[in-house]
């Protein structure tokens, strides 16, 4: 009762933790590579080593096509970028393998941290775009102007009984998206009337858009203000 909005932001904040963690393993990694080439050590137990890669290797991939499908299902931040943290493993563990493989046959041991850093660098890309994504939802960025061209293509079919739209604010939470605006009605019109076409467009812009919570405040044409605080 006392979270009246729910708590969407709980996923978000707990994925932006999740990616300052995935980044300071990267940065170790890349730290790791960086000792290991620079002090020329050689890598022991290859053919054991390769075995147990195998293994993680195979859990590894189940687990991150597994989180990565469900959090595209769900729209789900934090199982994305949990599906990160398993493909670091993954992409970690593959760049090891083919560096032992290549150490057993070759004795090239510095092909160890060469084959393990571009995979660093790639999971840390990643890592940057989970990141934003959590902050993006968390501050509450606009969705897309795309989102506010389709609304307003809805009101325009309403005209003239509705001739725009003004204030205009959207949000993401996962796949749930949230819209609100002040529309601009004829001034002659009833309550009852101007209740019945806010519902109606309302209706249209679920239809068009999906999973999408629409909150529509009527103005008379001429009176709107732009209290962009006020709702």
């Amino acid at each position: 009762e006392d979270h009246a909005y729910g708590h969407e932001k709980a996923e978000p904040l707990a994925a932006l933790l999740q990616a300052i963690f995935i980044m300071g393993s990267v940065l170790y990694l890349l730290y790791s590579c960086l000792s290991l080439f620079l002090n020329r050590s050689p890598v022991g137990h290859l053919e054991g080593g390769m075995a147990v890669l195998l293994l993680s290797t195979g859990a590894s991939l189940y687990l991150t096509r597994r989180l990565r499908r469900t959090g595209r299902q769900t729209g789900s931040v934090v199982l994305m970028t949990d599906s990160l943290h398993y493909a670091m493993d993954l992409y970690t563990q593959l760049g090891i393998f083919a560096a032992f493989l290549l150490i057993r046959f070759t004795g090239w041991y510095f092909l160890d941290p060469v084959v393990t850093i571009p995979v660093a660098l790639y999971i840390g890309t990643l890592t940057v775009r989970a990141g934003k994504q959590a902050i993006d939802e968390l501050m509450d960025r606009d969705i897309s102007p795309e989102v506010r061209q389709q609304v307003e293509a809805v009101v325009a079919r309403h005209s003239p009984l509705a001739s725009g739209v003004h204030n205009f604010k959207s949000r993401r939470v996962g796949l749930k998206r949230f819209l609100q605006f002040h529309l601009d009605v004829k001034r002659n019109l009833s309550f009852e009337k101007v209740h019945e076409l806010e519902e109606r467009i309302a209706g249209e812009i679920r239809r068009e858009l999906g999973n999408v919570q629409v909150i529509i405040h009527a103005d008379p044409e001429g009176h709107g203000l732009d209290q962009t605080d006020l709702m």
